[in-house]
C-alpha cells in the first residue's frame, strides 16, 4: 500500500448556498494547547444550491495528542461569517496498529504535527 493512497480520516459537512457569492469555507484544527496547526479552505465562486464539502486529512500527519476543530462560512468579499461550528468536534490521535513501523523516537518527537517524512543518510566522499 503506498501512503499517498491513504487517509487519516475525512470530514463531511452538507452546506446549502442561497445566494450566488464568493464563498469561502475553512476548517481551523487546534491542538489541546489552543496553538493553531494548519487551516483548510475551499471556495465556491457563485455558486448555489446544496453541496457536500469534504476536508480530506492527510494520513500520519496528526502527532499523538488532542486536537479540536472550528469551521466557519463566510463571504470572501465583506469578510463576514455567515455560520460557524466552534470545536464541533475533538479527538485524539494515536498511532496503535499503525501499518507503519513508527519507531519509538518518531513516536516521541514534540510538535503540533507529524508528517511521515522520508530520511536519507547520503555517505559524501
Amino acid at each position: 500500500k503506498g501512503i499517498s493512497n491513504q487517509c487519516a480520516f475525512k470530514i463531511y459537512f452538507d452546506v446549502e448556498i442561497l445566494q450566488a457569492n464568493s464563498n469561502v469555507m475553512r476548517l481551523k484544527v487546534y491542538d489541546s494547547t489552543g496553538v493553531l496547526a494548519f487551516i483548510c479552505a475551499a471556495e465556491t465562486e457563485n455558486l448555489t444550491g446544496k453541496y457536500k464539502v469534504v476536508f480530506e486529512m492527510p494520513a500520519y500527519i496528526f502527532n499523538q495528542r488532542m486536537y479540536s476543530e472550528d469551521f466557519t462560512l463566510g463571504n470572501a468579499h465583506t469578510k463576514s461569517i455567515l455560520w460557524r461550528a466552534d470545536k464541533f468536534l475533538t479527538l485524539k490521535m494515536a498511532n496503535e496498529d499503525s501499518e507503519i513501523d513508527n519507531s519509538s523516537l518518531q513516536d516521541s518527537l514534540q510538535g503540533i504535527v507529524k508528517p511521515l517524512v522520508t530520511t536519507h543518510l547520503i555517505k559524501m566522499q
